[in-house]
């Protein structure tokens, strides 16, 4: 083991002089500890694609500030994610290209987004996945990690389930509890003006977190036009990795909802993409808000934005209702149903992709929701129609 570690030491250092724009603000990948090679510790998701994990907010804050770990010594603002590339080639530069920034769901464990990454690259975009406050990716071995492996890559602050069930409680037991005393129904951090017995209290608290998270998104945009440009030779000063006039905000399921919220500013996105966005919650009587909260949102649009779904998506009334409330405004959209989604993805020779389908007991809605992103077959079907749309209004 000893050996392995100082092989990965000496790789990244071979980075940070090959990539001096990386600074104090990045953090060198990780190598999995089941893995030999060093190419495959660098490229987590293909050989030739280049991954860089990055801190995109880092700030000193104050304690009541929800992107910080509660009950941290200094109140840190640490969000972190990855920067996926192909590398230019010998006596090239890579400058000014599209970029897609791609804003995960609900889950708090995360997975390298291969698959997005793989299809997009291989058009010879840039793509950054952020991970949202609260959220970690899984890079432990064995994948069970909960966060604090020291193997993980996570971001600081509360996950918004954590967040939820903290305003939920009555004053006395928030500061009975003695952490996150600030947090409880009533209180002015925890949508101000909602009675405490109010019906569908959590999803109104629920809803209010996540279109408090469009800042974030405002921040990864911020962070992704102060990178230069890439390359073997001289780059000049001037010379930027993004082209401000293609930077894609594109979200899935929760993240989908959090592109409606943050399209409602122009942060410098040219297009945001809302990918089954509420899918699973729209129809849901105990949760209104997704939709009462995300057809409000969808009126203030500022850039074009493209909502899609597959056809057996568990209700694909999002897709349909937020095109019809933005499609009379001044600014384009674009709405799309796909094929139906495989439950049983399965490879080219036959293998299942996934674990049998899981998280309902409505065999056409299982596994469909992530299916949709996460394989090979399914982003061929839709990627093209993103590409095409982000070139179409470009700023």
């Amino acid at each position: 083991m000893k050996g392995r570690k100082d092989s990965t030491d000496q790789i990244n250092r071979r980075k940070a002089q090959s990539h001096p724009w990386l600074g104090i603000t990045f953090v060198l990948v990780v190598g999995f500890a089941a893995v030999n090679s060093a190419s495959a510790q660098e490229h987590p998701c293909a050989a030739d694609i280049d991954t860089v994990r990055v801190t995109y907010v880092f700030q000193v804050t104050n304690s009541l500030d929800s992107r910080t770990d509660p009950g941290a010594a200094t109140p840190l603002v640490s969000l972190r994610g990855s920067l996926h590339y192909k590398p230019p080639e010998p006596g090239t530069v890579l400058k000014n290209r599209p970029l897609l920034i791609f804003n995960h769901g609900h889950e708090q464990k995360r997975g390298e987004a291969c698959e997005i990454v793989r299809f997009f690259t291989d058009k010879n975009w840039v793509v950054f996945v952020p991970l949202r406050r609260g959220h970690f990716l899984d890079l432990s071995s064995p994948r069970d990690g909960d966060g604090d492996d020291p193997e993980d890559l996570r971001s600081t602050g509360i996950h918004v389930d954590k967040f939820v069930n903290a305003c939920s409680r009555s004053q006395a037991e928030a500061e009975s509890s003695g952490e996150l005393t600030h947090l409880y129904c009533g209180s002015g951090f925890c949508r101000g003006g909602l009675s405490c017995f109010a019906d569908n209290f959590r999803s109104a608290i629920e809803l209010d977190y996540l279109r408090q998270q469009r800042i974030d998104v405002r921040d990864q945009i911020a962070y992704i036009k102060t990178l230069p440009a890439i390359g073997t030779e001289l780059v000049k000063h001037t010379w930027k990795l993004a082209d401000p006039g293609r930077i894609v905000i594109l979200g899935h399921s929760y993240g989908g909802a959090l592109m409606v919220f943050a399209n409602t500013e122009d942060y410098g996105q040219s297009v945001a993409i809302d990918i089954q966005g509420a899918e699973l919650s729209w129809g849901n009587p105990d949760e209104p808000y997704w939709e009462w909260d995300l057809r409000a949102a969808a009126i203030y649009q500022q850039r074009p934005i493209y909502f899609f779904q597959p056809k057996n998506g568990k209700y694909v009334l999002p897709t349909k209702t937020l095109f019809g409330d933005t499609v009379d405004r001044l600014f384009r959209s674009q709405a799309g149903l796909f094929p139906p989604s495989a439950c049983f993805a399965r490879t080219p020779s036959g293998e299942e992709t996934f674990p049998p389908c899981d998280q309902t007991d409505e065999t056409e809605f299982k596994q469909i929701h992530s299916t949709f992103i996460g394989h090979p077959e399914q982003v061929a079907k839709w990627g093209p129609s993103v590409v095409e749309f982000a070139n179409r209004y470009q700023r």
